[in-house]
């Protein structure tokens, strides 16, 4: 098998030759990039558009340099759908303080 020698191809081979097959799951990448696209509907259109775009990326990204499999993506979005809801239960309940509150 030939490999690739530019930048990025040596930069993944630089990640896969350090990277542990450990403290993978969840994926935080997918973490947090669920947390925008869910936090991010409150803002314009084109915003919006933004955050999907880049967020989205990130999660594909995730699996195509082989950093994770699927459980790990279907990992960050489930703790990240629970810190959401964790999150805005403690809003409703006024448990925390908003700094913009609507």
């Amino acid at each position: 098998m030939q490999y690739e020698t530019g930048f990025i191809a040596r930069l993944v081979q630089f990640v896969y030759s350090t990277d542990q097959p450990y403290n993978c799951f969840p994926s935080i990448h997918v973490l947090t990039s669920y947390l925008m696209l869910r936090g991010g509907r409150v803002f314009n259109p084109t915003i919006r558009v933004y955050i999907a775009s880049i967020s989205l990326l990130i999660i594909i990204s995730t699996v195509l340099v082989k950093q994770h499999v699927a459980a790990d993506i279907l990992g960050g979005i489930l703790v990240g759908e629970l810190c959401f809801r964790l999150a805005k239960l403690a809003v409703l309940r006024k448990k925390v303080i908003l700094l913009n509150p609507e």
